[in-house]
């Protein structure tokens, strides 16, 4: 705050900076909001208080009502003087994310440097970014610390003030209540704890709201869990039966082959001829019943008859057939479990058969 001996002459009179200030927006792709120009040029009635040499301005944005501590810019010291020539141009970088509206304001502020050390603030001004954006230009008013958080106050060359430039914030956005003036300390304050209290009601409803974000993804991932773990059986389960399906449609194709070499047997015994070599199993069994038409006790071929070679040719046709009989009986019930398995592969999993590329139980 100032007091009466940091005035000039008349306590009246309050010290003012000639100032100019302008906002550039950012160019389309570039990673800033904007920048903002200032160039402080002198200051009027500025003198220090006994316990202080020197003053000088500090500058810095604010966004709704805080600080951008790594904004702040200051002049040189200037000691003694009463109406310094400062002459200093500071450039802001205003980051994207930061609106360019009335939440963002540029904080002029004037302080003394006490010759024990430390530095107080005399007060300062403060300017919107549509403000800004219509360039300022000329003298202004050095207001109370918290005044000039919200307001900055233009003078005309003769040290008249002109009307007050206040800002449009809610009270959310401010940082200090109302836009209206402020006559009195108390108020002030109990705008600020307002604010403050907003503040702590709405970070309390984000921590709320943060918290049951965190619950419903914990259950999303247990559920995910579950599912990853019901997938895995289920290819176990398709795994296994895929084994088995192919173990039955190896073991049919054996028999497919089989019966076909009985089917040419018979085919050849009919036209009576048996030239052609036979498989191992059937060779076997065709040996056998050669032996029992053939015995010991028997006649030899050499003195049967036709009646009776033919009857021999008969009997082991018979033998043949009924083995065929039986060869195709037992393909029939593969068959049908092989459908059993297919049915229960394309319960637990429809598109199991057609990944598997596996070939038809029908196949020969």
């Amino acid at each position: 705050m100032l007091d009466d001996t940091s005035l000039m002459g008349d306590s009246h009179v309050r010290p003012t900076l000639r100032i100019e200030a302008r906002y550039e927006p950012a160019e389309v792709g570039d990673k800033l909001t904007g920048t903002v120009h200032v160039f402080v040029r002198e200051g009027q009635a500025i003198r220090a208080s006994r316990h202080s040499n020197a003053s000088y301005v500090k500058l810095y944005i604010s966004q709704s009502g805080t600080d951008l501590r790594d904004t702040k810019q200051k002049t040189k010291d200037h000691k003694g003087e009463v109406a310094p020539k400062y002459n200093e141009r500071f450039i802001f970088y205003l980051r994207r994310g930061l609106p360019d509206d009335e939440r963002t304001r540029l904080q002029i502020t004037l302080w003394e440097r006490s010759r024990l050390g430390g530095s107080q603030c005399l007060g300062g001004m403060s300017f919107t970014v549509p403000e800004l954006k219509a360039t300022v230009s000329g003298w202004f008013e050095i207001l109370d610390e918290v005044d000039g958080r919200l307001h900055n106050s233009p003078v005309n060359e003769l040290g008249a003030s002109l009307p007050r430039q206040t800002s449009l914030l809610s009270h959310s956005q401010a940082g200090f209540g109302s836009v209206a003036s402020l006559p009195t300390n108390g108020k002030q304050r109990h705008q600020r704890v307002e604010h403050y209290i907003a503040q702590v009601q709405e970070l309390e409803g984000r921590l709320e709201r943060q918290s049951v974000a965190m619950e419903t993804m914990h259950a999303d991932l247990e559920a995910s869990q579950a599912r990853e773990q019901a997938l895995l059986a289920l290819q176990e389960d398709n795994q296994h039966l895929r084994m088995e399906l192919a173990n039955y449609v190896s073991e049919k194709e054996r028999l497919v082959k089989q019966c076909k070499e009985l089917e040419a047997m018979v085919s050849e015994l009919r036209d009576g001829s048996l030239s052609p070599p036979l498989s191992t199993p059937l060779r076997t069994s065709l040996t056998s019943s050669m032996r029992q038409v053939n015995s010991p006790d028997g006649p030899s071929p050499g003195t049967l008859g036709v009646a009776a070679a033919r009857a021999r040719d008969r009997h082991l046709i018979a033998t043949l057939q009924c083995r065929l009989g039986d060869a195709h009986d037992e393909i029939k019930t593969l068959r049908s479990y092989t459908g059993r398995l297919q049915d229960e592969l394309l319960r637990l999993s429809p598109k199991a058969l057609t990944r598997a590329s596996m070939p038809s139980p029908d196949a020969p």
